[in-house]
């Protein structure tokens, strides 16, 4: 038996739903982070610090 856990914040509020356009096109970048979450901002945080030191 699971359990859907409504009551928290994160679950009320979550857009199961979304639709993003999709990315057409020729696109260059130096870094590219496919995270939303804790480890894809701390390493994009992390490069952008490195990057100061150089």
């Amino acid at each position: 038996m699971t359990r859907e856990h409504t009551g928290a914040y994160y679950a009320a509020t979550a857009n199961t739903t979304a639709d993003y356009p999709e990315l057409l096109g020729e696109h260059r970048c130096d870094v590219v982070v496919v995270s939303g979450g804790f480890t894809g901002v701390a390493a994009l945080l992390h490069h952008y610090r490195l990057k100061e030191l150089l």
